[in-house]
């Protein structure tokens, strides 16, 4: 596998989860909002419906974003092993885990939720037609639904550590370089020459730092190596 795929799938399944529950959370609160507010808000058919089609899309979105955060995992634990040199679990792979478990308890809610829903609005469809309430959630599933949305943004959390903590995903680009610093090249035989100026040039940046600061506080800097 090459570069990371699964950082690019799982916008598209958190951006409709979210806005989905939000539309039913809006809509179960919407007679204890302020009037202003409330009369600003589409109607409670229109935003329960939205609702079901947001949902219908996070799941749909959330296929690719599964199976390649698995295959991502499973590439990192073969590269790299479960357990450090003292036999403890490595602290990257518990987060893996837990990311991975807050996500299947989110979308197994969410699947629970779209399934009554649709369940729901095709009975009342059938017995009374278009209806307002066709799509309208109980009260039990929108509460599910703020649970989901928590352990949704947890996991992100979680996500974001795995990749600026930790740096997961970044090792998979390409392997480095095994570099021969006495000869000066790699160890595939590619001269070091960049490097060595940068190098040389970092060297003379300290060097004069070194002697400015040994003159301005009259104490020389020993230099160790």
């Amino acid at each position: 596998m090459g570069k990371p795929v699964h950082p690019a799938t799982v916008h598209f399944p958190i951006s409709f989860l979210f806005l989905g529950y939000a539309l039913d959370t809006l809509n179960h609160v919407r007679s204890s909002l302020p009037n202003g507010v409330s009369s600003n808000l589409a109607s409670p058919n229109d935003m329960t419906r939205a609702s079901y089609y947001l949902l219908s899309l996070g799941l749909i979105t959330a296929i690719p974003a599964v199976v390649t955060g698995g295959r991502e995992l499973m590439v990192m634990l073969n590269k790299q092993g479960m357990k450090d040199a003292d036999g403890t679990v490595k602290p990257k792979v518990k987060a893996a885990f837990a990311h991975a478990v807050f996500n299947d308890v989110v979308l197994a809610l969410s699947t629970y939720i779209w399934y009554h829903k649709r369940s729901l609005a095709n009975q009342t469809l059938q017995l009374q037609g278009n209806v307002e309430s066709a799509y309208a959630p109980s009260k039990g599933m929108v509460i599910a639904g703020v649970i989901a949305t928590i352990l949704m943004l947890m996991a992100a959390n979680i996500g974001g550590v795995l990749t600026y903590n930790f740096g997961v995903g970044f090792s998979t680009i390409s392997k480095p370089k095994e570099v021969n610093l006495r000869a000066g090249r790699y160890a595939d035989d590619i001269p070091l020459k960049k490097e060595i100026k940068q190098a040389e040039l970092a060297g003379s940046q300290y060097g004069n730092f070194a002697a400015w600061s040994s003159a301005t506080s009259g104490t020389p800097i020993s230099h160790s190596g």
